[in-house]
């Protein structure tokens, strides 16, 4: 009897790892991307600027949008176009 119930026990243990798998990635909701850091950072401040257009008439506002110029400018190596 207790061979029996050890054989049945064991399968059950088999067959719970058998079924049981890691979720993917996807499922996991990571996000691959090929983007770099600078990437993300130019098309946020794209975005952000786009956002801003009206505020770039205000003082205030054209000189948030050069410090962000300049930050992406700063990341990516590229120079600023004044």
């Amino acid at each position: 009897m207790q061979a029996v119930r050890e054989r049945a026990q064991r399968a059950a243990r088999e067959a719970a790892a058998a079924t049981h798998k890691r979720p993917t990635d996807e499922e996991l909701g990571y996000v691959k991307t090929d983007d770099t850091l600078a990437d993300v950072l130019r098309d946020a401040r794209e975005e952000f600027s786009d956002r801003l257009a009206e505020a770039r008439e205000h003082p205030q506002g054209k000189r948030l949008a050069d410090l962000i110029d300049e930050l992406a400018s700063k990341l990516t190596g590229e120079r600023r176009k004044d």
